[in-house]
């Protein structure tokens, strides 16, 4: 596998800003939601967006941002009305290079959130999205998986 889409020839150390449209290494976004000591929300997830060469997927998010005059935070607690047509934008954008998240689903089905319209309007929309009725049992297909570990409730 080679580090450069093209030009081979630049030595990582040698690399500068301007190269960034030549990586085609895999990269990573993290980011987590929850806590593992809360007991009213006993659910901790880690998201991760793994793709090739992001600046493609944050050019097309910064070029709707601009276009939509929308330059918010995109946080799944604040999904409204407002928001979910930029959301499901996202979404489609993600889809694109094959890498998505979501944990609302489940907290859904355990009756610890009251069910949000817009949140979960997104979390179908997802769902129709991957082809699956549910992601509380799990979910995996070809490049997306989400794994559930159930805790029996004790320390």
């Amino acid at each position: 596998m080679s580090f450069f889409k093209n030009n081979e020839g630049i030595k990582t150390a040698e690399l500068k800003l301007g190269d960034f449209d030549q990586i085609w290494t895999k990269f990573c976004f993290l980011d987590e939601s929850g806590s593992l000591s809360n007991r009213t929300d006993p659910y901790f997830t880690i998201g991760i967006l793994k793709m090739s060469m992001p600046y493609y997927l944050q050019s097309k998010i910064l070029y709707e941002r601009s276009r939509r005059n929308f330059h918010d935070e995109i946080k799944f607690n604040k999904i409204s009305e407002k928001n979910i047509e930029f959301a499901k934008f996202i979404i489609d954008s993600l889809f694109e290079v094959r890498s998505i998240y979501v944990n609302y689903d489940i907290k859904y089905a355990n009756k610890l959130v009251t069910g949000d319209k817009n949140k979960l309007e997104i979390v179908e929309y997802l769902k129709a999205k991957l082809g699956t009725k549910t992601f509380t049992a799990g979910f995996q297909n070809h490049n997306f998986r989400i794994f559930v570990e159930q805790d029996n409730g004790h320390d």
